[in-house]
């Protein structure tokens, strides 16, 4: 399990300042794709791989839950799409956490990997 390292000291002030609110979109599904094309800004690109793997989590859990739901109505296992739900609810809370967690450390002006999945590094 990550513990949200804290790596706002490889960033310059100025880079963190200037890119805060290209960065914020980062964690918008999809326009993690914006704060890249700042390539001057290593700050804006921390934030970017942070968006990615949240939406890279996101689109796993959501198809994995349709997989699991059509699996439970086709076989009529009500029990098991009850749980299902539970368990999705639970996860949805958890990513919902994490996404506001990266806000925070955006608006903050930190480059803070988020909890559980930050230490996933896919750009570099």
């Amino acid at each position: 399990m990550n513990s949200s390292q804290n790596y706002t000291f490889k960033y310059r002030e100025e880079d963190i300042k200037k890119n805060k609110s290209i960065s914020f979109l980062a964690y918008i599904p999809l326009l993690f794709v914006f704060p890249l094309l700042k390539k001057d800004s290593e700050f804006a690109k921390f934030h970017a791989n942070q968006g990615l793997v949240l939406f890279i989590f996101e689109v796993i859990s959501g198809v994995l839950y349709l997989l699991l739901k059509w699996i439970a109505e086709a076989f009529a296992l009500t029990p098991l799409l009850i749980g299902l739900n539970f368990v999705m609810t639970v996860v949805f809370i958890m990513l919902l956490s994490v996404l506001i967690s990266g806000i925070i450390n955006v608006s903050s002006g930190l480059a803070k990997s988020l909890p559980f999945i930050g230490g996933i590094e896919i750009i570099k």
